[in-house]
Formats: structure tokens, C-alpha cells, sequence
């Protein structure tokens, strides 16, 4: 069905398409504790994200 987007519409259209199958294939190939699912809808998500990702990172990398 086309709904006659152009432009930014579209492209924002097609990327959450896009976000939302890897989003599902990532849930039917990995145990659910492993899957999050993180909002990026405005800076405070993404800043967020960035500090939990962060954070990860550091519990995982081995300390010297």
C-alpha cells in the first residue's frame, strides 16, 4: 500500500521497518534476556543508551 510519502517520511518510514524485522529476528534467535529493545526517540533516550551501553561495556571487559 503507498501512501505517497516522500522525503524524510519515507525514509523515517522505511527505517523503523527496517529496525522493527531486526528487532524481531534478534527475538526469535536469542534467549529474551539477551534482546532489549531501546528508545531513541529524543536526546535524553539516546543519552540514555549511551551511559547503559557504556556501562556494559565496562562489567564485561576483563580488569587488568
Amino acid at each position: 500500500m503507498c501512501r505517497g510519502y516522500m522525503g524524510a517520511k519515507l525514509t523515517n518510514n522505511i527505517e523503523c521497518e527496517i529496525f522493527q524485522v531486526l528487532l524481531e529476528e534478534a527475538r526469535s534467535s536469542y534467549a529474551e534476556d539477551v534482546v532489549l529493545a531501546m528508545q531513541s526517540n529524543c536526546v535524553e533516550d539516546i543519552s540514555r543508551n549511551v551511559a547503559q551501553l557504556t556501562e556494559w561495556i565496562n562489567n564485561w571487559r576483563p580488569h587488568s
